[in-house]
């Protein structure tokens, strides 16, 4: 598949939940970034599971996109983001770059929205 598509919708709790798929590439990681800053629009506190169980390839400027939408989203509005839904080849790019350790990562979507609901 080339390129991406972010659906956005939320959850009965309240956590926005931003499901990405297909490939995220450099000269797409801009725009995804602006897409789901978008979607969050100007929440402030905001809960967030980004569902990456669609997205089939990953690289450095994508990493380097979720990071800015961690912060962002973190340090900039108190808020909270988790991964999930993490393929092998995703997981073992953000493992190799040394990003895993900075991002909250839980094995799927209700898993995500259940620890965003406790928190």
């Amino acid at each position: 598949m080339s390129g991406y598509h972010l659906d956005v919708h939320d959850d009965p709790t309240g956590v926005r939940v931003m499901a990405v798929q297909g490939e995220a590439r450099v000269e797409l990681s801009d725009q995804l970034t602006r897409e789901a800053l978008e979607a969050i629009g100007p929440v402030e506190h905001p809960r967030v599971a980004l569902d990456l169980s669609g997205l089939d390839f990953i690289d450095s400027a994508s990493t380097g996109a979720l990071v800015h939408l961690r912060e962002v989203i973190e340090t900039e509005r108190g808020g909270n983001l988790v991964l999930c839904g993490l393929k092998r080849v995703v997981r073992r790019v953000l493992d190799v770059t040394g990003l895993a350790c900075r991002f909250d990562i839980r094995e799927d979507r209700a898993d995500a929205v259940a620890h965003l609901t406790d928190s």
